[in-house]
C-alpha cells in the first residue's frame, strides 16, 4: 500500500487530501465526510495535480477536477452551502443572505446554459446527497452532507465519453463514515 499526502490550497483553508492505493484502486479521501474510489487502470499514465483544487488528468483526455468550498472562506458568513445544488436544480430555496443568493441566481444561469435540465439527477448514498448535471461532454456533480450546511464538494468532469466517466465517479463516490 502506498500513501499520498497533498496539500491544497482552497480559498485560504487548507485541504489534506489522502489517497492510498489498494489491490485495483485508488482511494481519494476528497472532503471530511466523502471519498472517491477510482480503478487504478484508469489511473494509468494519469497526471494529477494537486494545485489549488485538485484534478486528474486521464491518459485518454478525461478529466475530473474536484473544489471543496467552505462558507467561511466565500465571504457571507454562515450560510447553508447545501442549498447551492438545490438552488441549481430549481428547488425552492430560501436564502439566510441576500447577497448569497444574489450570487446562487447568478451561478444558476451559468449552469443553466451550461447542462440541460432533463439531465438533471439527485443520488442519495447515505447521509451524502449527489446532485448530477450533464451535457454531451461535460458534467458537474455537487456533493453535500446531509447534516454539514458549511461545506460543498463540487466535481467537474469532461470526456469525450461523458456517461461512461460519469458511471465511473458515481460508483467511486461513498461516505467515508467519519465527521470532520
Amino acid at each position: 500500500m502506498f500513501r499520498l499526502f497533498f496539500l491544497l490550497m482552497i480559498s485560504s483553508s487548507v485541504l489534506l487530501l489522502d489517497a492510498c492505493s489498494e489491490g485495483n484502486q485508488v482511494t481519494f479521501k476528497i472532503n471530511g465526510t466523502s471519498q472517491l474510489v477510482l480503478p487504478s487502470g484508469f489511473l494509468v499514465n494519469a497526471n494529477i495535480s494537486p494545485l489549488d483544487d485538485f484534478s486528474i488528468h486521464t491518459s485518454t483526455n478525461d478529466t475530473i477536477h474536484i473544489s471543496t468550498l467552505m462558507s467561511s472562506t466565500l465571504g457571507f458568513g454562515a450560510v447553508d452551502l447545501r442549498n447551492f445544488p438545490k438552488y441549481m436544480f430549481g428547488e425552492d430555496v430560501k436564502f439566510e443572505n441576500s447577497e448569497y443568493g444574489k450570487e446562487l441566481k447568478k451561478a444558476s444561469e451559468v449552469h443553466a446554459k451550461l447542462y440541460k435540465k432533463d439531465n438533471d439527477r439527485k443520488v442519495v448514498k447515505g447521509p451524502l446527497i449527489l446532485y448530477f448535471s450533464r451535457n454531451d461532454k461535460s458534467a458537474v456533480i455537487y456533493i453535500a452532507h446531509n447534516e454539514i450546511t458549511n461545506q460543498i464538494t463540487m466535481i467537474n468532469l469532461k470526456s469525450n465519453e461523458i456517461n461512461k466517466l460519469i458511471d465511473i465517479v458515481e460508483q467511486g463516490i461513498s461516505y467515508n463514515g467519519t465527521e470532520r
